[in-house]
């Protein structure tokens, strides 16, 4: 579900809502980037939507990742490093 910004339903309340199973929160922005690599941005800074997720969004299912780091034997391992502030982006195909 996607809570309302200016009356955003806390975790806590949702959690104890019946037929709820489990909660993950995820915070959503917006960032501006650029990259020498990218000749599509050609060093111009991008608008691109961002997701922050905690460790709970990895323990409830995480989205599947087509190609990851052979560094992360699993999809949820890469969503736990991210949670626990190591430096891991997930870039959309």
């Amino acid at each position: 579900m996607q809570a309302n910004r200016s009356n955003p339903i806390m975790v806590d309340e949702l959690e104890a809502t019946a037929g709820v199973a489990s909660v993950a929160p995820i915070l959503r922005s917006w960032a501006r980037w650029s990259a020498a690599f990218a000749p599509d941005v050609r060093g111009e800074s991008e608008p691109w939507s961002i997701s922050a997720v905690d460790a709970d969004f990895a323990t409830i299912g995480t989205p599947v990742i087509e190609r990851r780091s052979t560094r992360f034997a699993s999809d949820a391992e890469v969503f736990v490093a991210m949670a626990n502030g190591e430096r891991v982006i997930v870039v959309p195909s």
